[in-house]
C-alpha cells in the first residue's frame, strides 16, 4: 500500500466545485497528508472536474499524455458519475467506459463521497455517509477573506443541454441550521464576503424552527447576522427568481447589488429547444422589476452561442437583448454536445466557426457596454473589500485595482476609495 504525505489539488469548473475542492482539503488533511501547491512535489494528484462542456473534460484528459506513474491520481467532480433520468440510480456502463478512457486513473470518487477519500487510499475504515452529509464537511478555504457556502447541490429542470441533473444528480437541499452555522463560523474567521452556491440557488427551500421557507428567507437571515461583511449568490435561473428575492436586495445593504442571471438565449425558439420554461417577454418584465426595485445594481448573464436551430436571425435577437438590457458582462460559452442531455440527439448545425464568430461579436458588444458602465465611477468615491496588496472587490463585484499596494494588515477590510480610471475588466481606485 503506498503511503500518502502530500497531494496537490487542481480545480476545474464553477463555484461549486471550488467550494467542494475546500471540502476535500479538510479530508485529506485530516488524514495526516500536506497540500503542495505543484504537482511535481506530490504523491497524490486530485483532480475536481467539469463537465459542463467538452473543452473542460479535455484538460482533464491532458493529465494523461504524459502521466507521473510515481504518483496516484483521484478523479471527482462532475465527470466522476452520471446518474439515470429514470430512476435515480449510479449508471454502472458509464463508470467502466470512463475507466476504459482514462486507465491512469487510480481512483474514481463520486463528489458525495468525498468524506470517504481515506477509505478509498486505505488510511481509514470506510463510513456510511447520506448524500446531502458530504456538504457539511468543514471546508479548508483557500481565501482569506472570500468564501463559497454550498446550500444545495443537484438540479431537477433538465435544461436541453446540461448534464448536471445526471452529474449532480436529483436536487438536495442542504439544512438551515447548517448553512447559517456555516456562514457564522467563517464570519468568525475574518471572513468578509459570503457567497451563497448551487446549481440552482433560488430553488433552495428548507425548514426553520418548523416553518417552510424559501431562499429569500435565507437570504434575508444571512443579512441579518450581526458584523460587517458582504453577502452574494449564484447561480441564479429567471424561472424562480421571485419578487421576494429582488425585495430582500433591495432593503438589506449587506446584499451585494450585484445579480447574475442566465438567459442564455434572445430568442424564444431557442429558449423552447432548450427547455428553458420562461420567454424573452418574461426575462425582460423581470429585469424590468429589478431595475424599479434597484436602482444601484449590475447585471451579469451567460449566453450559450451555436445551440442546435440557432440560425442568424435568432443571433441577432440576442445581441439585441443584450444591448436593451445593457449587461455588464457576459460569460459566454459555445455549444458543444454533451452525452445524455437531450441535446445530444439535435443535429449540431452551427459550425465552429461560426459559433467563434458569435462569440466575438457579442464580446464586441460587451466591451463597449462595460467600457460606458465603468467610465460612470471615475471621479466617485465607493467602498472596497481588500483581497490583496493591490486587489479588491467593489459593492457591485467590480474588480479594483489600487493604485498602490496597500498594507498586508488592510487585507479582508472595507476602505473607502476614489476611483480615478478605468479598464474593460474593472476599476482603478485609490485610497
Amino acid at each position: 500500500m503506498k503511503e500518502f504525505k502530500k497531494y496537490y489539488i487542481k480545480t476545474y469548473g464553477c463555484a461549486m466545485n471550488y467550494a467542494d475542492s475546500n471540502r476535500i482539503r479538510h479530508v485529506l488533511n485530516n488524514s495526516g497528508l500536506r497540500e503542495v501547491f505543484k504537482s511535481k512535489d506530490a504523491d497524490l494528484i486530485v483532480l475536481n472536474s467539469c463537465s459542463v462542456r467538452k473543452q473542460a473534460e479535455d484538460k482533464i484528459a491532458g493529465w494523461g499524455i504524459d502521466i507521473d506513474k510515481t504518483k496516484k491520481y483521484i478523479l471527482t467532480g462532475c465527470m466522476a458519475v452520471r446518474y439515470n433520468r429514470q430512476d435515480g440510480e449510479l449508471d454502472e456502463k458509464y463508470t467502466r467506459k470512463l475507466k476504459e478512457k482514462f486507465s491512469w486513473i487510480d481512483y474514481v470518487v463520486d463528489i458525495k463521497e468525498i468524506g470517504n477519500i481515506p477509505s478509498v487510499l486505505g488510511i481509514k475504515e470506510k463510513e456510511d455517509v447520506e448524500e446531502i452529509n458530504y456538504l457539511n464537511i468543514p471546508a479548508k478555504n483557500e481565501n482569506e477573506v472570500v468564501v463559497n457556502v454550498p446550500i444545495s447541490t443537484g438540479c431537477d429542470f433538465f435544461c436541453s443541454y446540461c448534464i448536471v441533473p445526471f452529474s449532480r444528480g436529483k436536487l438536495l437541499h442542504r439544512k438551515y441550521e447548517d448553512i447559517i452555522y456555516e456562514v457564522k463560523q467563517n464570519l468568525f474567521q475574518g471572513k468578509k464576503l459570503v457567497c451563497l452556491v448551487a446549481q440552482n440557488v433560488n430553488s433552495w427551500e428548507g425548514m426553520r424552527g418548523g416553518k417552510k421557507i424559501s431562499f429569500a428567507d435565507l437570504l434575508e437571515d444571512v443579512a441579518k447576522i450581526d458584523g460587517d461583511f458582504w453577502v452574494t449568490f449564484i447561480s441564479s435561473n429567471p424561472m424562480d427568481f421571485s419578487d421576494e428575492i429582488i425585495k430582500v436586495i433591495s432593503e438589506k445593504r449587506k446584499v451585494m447589488r450585484w445579480i447574475n442571471i442566465a438567459v442564455q438565449s434572445g430568442s424564444n425558439k431557442i429558449l423552447k429547444g432548450m427547455n428553458r420554461r420562461y420567454t424573452v417577454e418574461e426575462f425582460k418584465e423581470l429585469m424590468n422589476k429589478i431595475k424599479k426595485e434597484i436602482p444601484d445594481h449590475r447585471l451579469t448573464t451567460d449566453i450559450i452561442v451555436g445551440f442546435p436551430g440557432e440560425d442568424e436571425d435568432d443571433f441577432q435577437k440576442t445581441l439585441s437583448l443584450i444591448k436593451e438590457i445593457e449587461f455588464q458582462m457576459l460569460y459566454i460559452g459555445k455549444y458543444s454536445p454533451r452525452e445524455y442531455s437531450v441535446s445530444a440527439k439535435f443535429e449540431d448545425d452551427v459550425s465552429l466557426e461560426e459559433k467563434k464568430r458569435r462569440e466575438n461579436v457579442l464580446k464586441d458588444e460587451l466591451n463597449k457596454m462595460r467600457d460606458n458602465f465603468h467610465r460612470k465611477f471615475v471621479g466617485k468615491k465607493i467602498k472596497v473589500l481588500v483581497t490583496g496588496g493591490r486587489r479588491g472587490l467593489s459593492y457591485y463585484y467590480h474588480e479594483v485595482l489600487f493604485e498602490k499596494p496597500l498594507s498586508e494588515k488592510k487585507i479582508g477590510t472595507f476602505v473607502e476609495a476614489l476611483v480615478i480610471d478605468s479598464t474593460l475588466s474593472g476599476l482603478v481606485a485609490k485610497v
